[in-house]
């Protein structure tokens, strides 16, 4: 179950003045470590964005790359009979020339 209220900063202030010494403590830690968590994420997307990039040319040849394995593979799939006939051709020659 939750319980969502809205609370102002004074009253936060007010309510943490109210807390024990180890109670400080213990928010302080909490706070921190919520702090160093933002921190290693913001650096890690800092790492990433300062990575190598793809130029045009690069990005243009896997575009074209794609494009040529999807054209073998929808022939293969659209073409199952000779998919397999090549397949077991390929096999066959495969032992006759591989077995001495």
């Amino acid at each position: 179950m939750t319980l969502k209220t809205k609370i102002t900063f004074q009253q936060i202030l007010e309510a943490v003045k109210t807390l024990t010494p180890s109670q400080k403590k213990r928010l302080i830690i909490v706070i921190n470590s919520s702090l160093k968590t933002q921190k290693q994420k913001s650096d890690f997307t800092s790492f990433l964005l300062s990575g190598p990039v793809f130029s045009k040319r690069q990005i243009e040849v896997i575009t074209q790359n794609r494009k040529s394995l999807k054209s073998v593979a929808d022939y293969y799939l659209l073409n199952p009979i000779t998919s397999l006939i090549l397949f077991f051709s390929n096999i066959n020659s495969c032992s006759a020339n591989c077995i001495k």
